[in-house]
């Protein structure tokens, strides 16, 4: 007979009388269902994911709403708990078939001996093709120092394609840095430890100014109609000369009084011109 591990849930019709179930917004009443749902799908193991969970309902709430539910059904049932990543109700073995503390193979079929053999094979694989892809990143790394803590920090970190595509990235930003072009590098235990910072580094790090290439945000004048930069729109257009009908515009507006103009050019970290002294 194919191995199976099903858990079945207990749903009494009780539950319509029970006055903490009545109490409950309709939302509440229905996630309830779905979190009892879910428990017998993850053995009692409901993560703290509020966007996993809303995956698994199969639901338009938003999150915060799921949110507000889990909380409103903790205070109406407090067999809900909760520990640092999970979920989960107390007394679950006993109101469902679910066996605790038994080593469950991941294949749904086939003799439980013959999943955990396919299962131990799948992570033999599994390990060879990421000791391959490190290979292939040690190679490039110019200073080959500390290969076994490199390996493990790489194992750790490397889980998925986006990590695998993120660390190739970083290797090649820091292989582009100054530091390295001078000839100091750090060991390859440290940098696959530190892989992540290189991702997206700073100017400082690269050893120079990163040129800033996101658009900027231009504004209309609304006195002479040339489009400036919004970061550039009070103080060079405006405080220092830039807009040729600026001198035109309202004096409330304008603050054309000398206080005014001080404190617009406060304002903007323009140093005003000083004030010619009356003779």
């Amino acid at each position: 007979m194919p191995y199976k591990n099903i858990v079945f849930i207990k749903l009494h019709k009780r539950l319509f009388n029970d006055h903490r179930w009545y109490m409950m917004s309709e939302a509440a009443q229905l996630n309830y269902i779905r979190l009892i749902l879910f428990a017998a799908e993850t053995y009692n193991k409901i993560p703290k994911n509020i966007e996993a969970i809303k995956l698994a309902f199969k639901t338009t709430q938003d999150t915060k709403t799921i949110l507000e539910t889990i909380e409103e059904i903790k205070r109406h049932f407090p067999k809900l708990k909760e520990s640092k990543h999970f979920y989960y109700f107390e007394e679950f073995d006993e109101k469902t078939n679910y066996i605790a503390d038994v080593e469950v193979p991941r294949k749904s079929c086939g003799l439980p001996k013959e999943a955990v053999e396919e299962e131990e094979e799948e992570e033999e694989e599994k390990e060879k093709r990421g000791n391959s892809r490190f290979e292939e990143l040690w190679e490039r790394y110019p200073n080959r120092q500390g290969k076994k803590a490199a390996l493990r920090h790489f194992n750790a970190t490397v889980k998925n394609k986006k990590d695998w595509n993120n660390i190739q990235t970083a290797l090649r930003n820091y292989l582009a840095s100054k530091n390295v072009s001078r000839g100091f590098m750090k060991n390859g235990s440290t940098w696959f430890n530190e892989w992540r910072d290189w991702i997206d580094p700073t100017g400082t790090m690269m050893g120079g100014a990163v040129p800033d290439f996101r658009p900027k945000k231009i504004r209309t004048c609304e006195y002479c109609g040339q489009d400036v930069p919004e970061n550039e729109y009070y103080t060079k257009h405006w405080v220092e000369g830039g807009c040729p009908k600026f001198k035109l515009a309202p004096v409330e507006i304008v603050h054309e009084t000398v206080e005014g103009m001080k404190k617009l050019a406060e304002q903007f970290h323009v140093k005003p011109q000083k004030e010619e002294r009356k003779r």
